[in-house]
């Protein structure tokens, strides 16, 4: 009899001990039974047999992790204070049973042409296994990328490109598809099944030869990995507020020096850490002509005369607008202005943020939610007011005064699908949309020349 230490898929508990009849390998994805309940566990050592009774694992999977893939939840649990169930929960297991199929690069007739400026920049990454290219904003990364990943496959490695968001995976996979083909592949967590399925077959058998994603495609099973790029590097949405809480660029940092790769950091506006840590280049200027001029308004958070003059301008130049607020719902807040009682979850200590068209006050941090209440909880008083403006209430007053308008909103509330994105993408896009609302997802990594006219609240 052979005894182990098995971690518990997805659990934060330390590892158990199991038997087993059959001598297992390190890594490898069983079934077990826990707490009463068939579950899955991760073996994770062997060990001698215990002073107690213990339990037989039932079954063996064909899914195991890696060594590499061992050795980086090992390190992810010890530094980010974890246990090694909660790393393998995120992690994406190899599957003994598919046979990897030949890597091919395919590409289409066009090639990726690069300015002077851009091939010096080529060149300095190459030169550094961990390196960061401080590009302005329209200065040609992507191009850059792209030359890194083809250069990459030609060497039949394989490539993982990190966005912070997925609303920015549309645009950019569009980009690479019309290149690379099917040797392109998107995942996120936004595909259906199906998507996913078809998505993991080609990572398994291995044509999938660039991976591009949000932070979780950091953990799919990639063999041949040759390099990782992150791009927005110093954008928050890197970093998970859900256990395990990790920095997803940190993580492919260090993954870098643990699989021997090249890593490339990307940025119009760099972190201070990785522009003192690393080697760096300097790509000035964009690819078209543009003028920009700031203005700064001193006013509460909400429409102002100067802001609806603005977006009236736009509108009758035939120009597009894009309106950025850091709050869904309608409103952030709701207070009572007798006694000056402010509505907070009871769990998180959080502002319920105003959902009007549900009739519901939601915490946006654990998702509780309550009906919107008619009455002060404290004092009784029916002087309920609502604070700082969110996307839904925002499109609802510029429609009213622009009804003539198309104005959308853009956020989790709404774009609750990736079919629902390429749509509002692709219409904002062709210009059926005049004026697009939205939180962060709306603020970064879009490359759209129609617009003209951005307004920022609450800054």
């Amino acid at each position: 009899m052979k005894y182990y230490k098995v971690s518990i898929l997805g659990s934060p508990l330390e590892p158990f001990t199991y038997h087993s009849k059959n001598i297992l390998s390190i890594g490898i994805k069983v079934k077990l039974e826990f707490n009463k309940k068939a579950t899955d566990g991760i073996v994770v050592g062997e060990c001698e047999k215990p002073d107690f009774e213990t339990n037989e694992i039932l079954e063996l999977s064909s899914f195991s992790y890696s060594k590499k893939q061992i050795k980086l939840a090992k390190f992810i649990a010890s530094y980010y204070i974890c246990s090694l169930g909660d790393v393998f929960g995120m992690m994406t297991p190899s599957n003994s049973e598919v046979v990897e199929q030949e890597k091919t690069l395919r590409t289409n007739e066009c090639t990726i042409s690069l300015s002077a400026k851009q091939e010096e920049a080529v060149s300095f990454l190459k030169q550094h296994q961990t390196s960061l290219l401080f590009g302005d904003t329209g200065s040609g990364k992507t191009e850059i990328y792209m030359k890194l990943f083809e250069k990459n496959c030609l060497e039949n490695r394989r490539s993982i490109f990190l966005m912070p968001e997925i609303s920015l995976t549309p645009q950019m996979s569009k980009r690479l598809e019309e290149h690379f083909g099917e040797s392109f592949v998107m995942w996120h967590s936004k595909l259906t099944p199906k998507q996913k399925k078809i998505a993991m077959e080609k990572i398994y058998d291995g044509t999938a030869m660039i991976i591009a994603g949000p932070r979780s495609a950091l953990f799919l099973p990639i063999q041949d990995l040759g390099l990782i790029v992150v791009d927005e590097e110093h954008d928050d949405s890197y970093k998970s507020s859900s256990r395990p809480r990790y920095n997803a660029r940190d993580i492919a940092i260090y993954m870098g020096q643990l699989y021997n790769v090249q890593v490339v950091l990307g940025s119009a506006t760099p972190s201070l850490n990785s522009y003192v840590n690393f080697p760096h280049v300097r790509l000035k200027g964009g690819h078209f002509e543009s003028s920009k001029a700031f203005v700064y308004e001193k006013s509460s958070e909400k429409l102002s005369p100067m802001i609806l003059s603005s977006l009236e301008k736009t509108l009758q130049a035939k120009e597009q607008s894009i309106v950025f607020l850091p709050t869904r719902a309608n409103f952030k807040y709701l207070q009572c202005s007798s006694c000056g009682h402010k509505y907070s979850c009871e769990f998180c200590s959080i502002g319920m943020s105003v959902h009007t068209k549900s009739g519901a006050m939601k915490c946006h941090y654990c998702n509780f939610t309550q009906a919107i209440p008619q009455v002060c909880s404290e004092c009784g008083s029916r002087e309920l007011t609502s604070e700082r403006l969110g996307t839904a209430q925002a499109v609802e007053n510029i429609s009213a005064v622009f009804p003539n308008a198309k104005v959308e909103q853009f956020d989790r509330d709404v774009i609750t699908t990736q079919a629902k994105l390429k749509k509002a993408l692709k219409r904002f896009n062709d210009k059926d949309t005049d004026i697009l609302v939205g939180t962060q997802m709306l603020s970064k990594g879009h490359d759209y020349h129609g617009v003209t006219l951005a307004v920022v609240l609450g800054m």
